[in-house]
């Protein structure tokens, strides 16, 4: 998996991505997210999924002002469930 991107009929924007991409890993973007304008980053919703984040890299991720949250693979529908109650719609 790489980055999703969901954009619906509402002023907030989600973002699910793999910590651990093939050409690019999630820090990556992450350190540019934190780059664009914070009033687009206030209704970005980043989400980081990873089936095998050591301490350090879970503890890194949860850093950035930029995510919202962080789930182990695979994503559940319990998952998704609570991922939209994170979001202020």
């Amino acid at each position: 998996m790489e980055a999703i991107y969901f954009k619906g009929n509402y002023p907030e924007t989600v973002l699910l991505t793999d910590l651990h991409m093939p050409e690019m890993d999630a820090f990556v973007l992450l350190d540019r997210m934190e780059k664009i304008p914070r009033a687009v980053r206030e209704r970005l919703h980043i989400f980081v999924l990873s089936a095998a984040a050591c301490p350090d890299e879970l503890k890194k991720v949860l850093s950035y002002s930029c995510v919202t949250g962080y789930y182990n693979k695979p994503l559940s529908m319990d998952k998704v469930l609570h991922l939209i109650k994170c979001i202020p719609f």
